[in-house]
């Protein structure tokens, strides 16, 4: 399991429970697959699974399959919004 905060610091917007799940995906969160669009854009596909492993690894933070789901979501919700979707 990850290691996380004890407390939500004031004003964070992140339960304490899903804490471990932010910590991971914010260690590997420049690691993203994209694609530049000839209009300026950026499209952002996903992390690159390659890259997030070494970087997980390379933090001392391992994930349990049950994580892995949850990193997974997360990691479709912030692909969702930085490719412009909201909802």
């Amino acid at each position: 399991m990850i290691a996380s905060l004890e407390a939500e610091p004031e004003g964070f917007g992140v339960w304490p429970v899903n804490m471990p799940i932010v910590d991971a995906f914010l260690s590997v969160c420049s690691q993203w697959r994209t694609t530049g669009l000839a209009d300026g854009r950026v499209l952002w596909h996903g992390l690159d699974y390659t890259a997030v492993k070494v970087g997980l690894e390379q933090g001392d933070l391992t994930i349990s399959p049950a994580d892995w789901s949850a990193f997974r979501l997360m990691e479709r919700v912030a692909a969702s919004a930085l490719n412009g979707n909201r909802g």
